[in-house]
């Protein structure tokens, strides 16, 4: 005869499952912003002074760690409830930035250390597809599958 409670909490009910779902879907955008680090681990192998490159790793996943919180508070602080309708609210924090009349379009800076940030994000996300799938499939080159950025 089974009785009520003897998985000792190997089986969770149905209702908390729903109350940890909205949790889990809030912490996918900030799992992206820290996905990249997961990345570093195909680079990891290669080098010569791991001692060096993981205390620099771990000092830019905290330093970016703290930038997105203040980032995300300041949004939340200067436009409450609006700012969950804002596809880009710190984009929108720097928009109000004005130091006197001389330096009104700040956000242009934001754009210009933002987009090359982007390029590289992707560049490397694309290399480690392509180095992947060479891996996987036991090309000897991993430039073949590069997708015609191959100079030659």
């Amino acid at each position: 005869m089974r009785t009520r409670g003897a998985t000792y909490g190997c089986r969770l009910s149905g209702h908390i499952w729903l109350a940890l779902l909205p949790s889990l879907k809030g912490a996918t955008v900030p799992f992206t912003w820290f996905a990249g680090y997961i990345l570093l681990g195909l680079y990891y192998p290669l080098l010569s002074d791991k001692r060096k490159v993981t205390l620099f790793v771990m000092t830019a996943w905290f330093g970016e760690m703290i930038t997105l919180a203040a980032s995300g508070l300041i949004s939340v602080f200067l436009f409450g409830e609006y700012t969950s309708t804002l596809n880009y609210p710190f984009i929108e924090v720097v928009r109000y930035i004005a130091l006197g009349e001389f330096f009104q379009h700040i956000d242009a800076l934001l754009l210009a250390v933002w987009l090359p940030g982007t390029f590289i994000e992707l560049a490397t996300y694309h290399y480690a597809a392509v180095a992947g799938l060479a891996e996987w499939t036991g090309l000897k080159d991993y430039r073949a599958l590069a997708g015609g950025m191959d100079p030659r």
